[in-house]
C-alpha cells in the first residue's frame, strides 16, 4: 500500500508569458495505490487518483464551463522474465 499529496502551481510572469485572460494554473493530486505480487515474476498494481485542479491538463487555452476535479483510476500487470 502507498500514498502521497502532490501541489503543483505555476505563475504567470513577464511580458512573454501573459495570456489575456489567462489565469494562475494550480492542481493538486491525492493518490493511493495497492501493490500485489502474484507471482516471482507477476505483479498487479492498481491507484486511484483524486485531481484536484487542471493546470498541467489546460496549459495553452481556458477551457470555459469546465470541471477542475476528477477521479482517475488506473490497473497494470508487469510481467519480469
Amino acid at each position: 500500500m502507498g500514498s502521497y499529496f502532490s501541489y503543483t502551481h505555476w505563475q504567470q510572469r513577464g511580458v512573454n508569458s501573459i495570456v489575456p485572460g489567462f489565469p494562475n494554473l494550480n492542481q493538486a493530486d491525492t493518490a493511493i495505490s495497492a501493490r500485489f505480487n502474484l507471482t516471482d515474476y507477476l505483479i498487479f498494481k492498481i491507484e486511484a487518483h483524486y485531481m484536484q485542479g487542471a493546470g498541467e491538463v489546460f496549459t495553452q487555452i481556458p477551457v470555459p464551463n469546465r470541471t477542475d476535479s476528477w477521479m482517475m483510476f488506473d490497473a497494470k500487470v508487469t510481467l519480469t522474465f
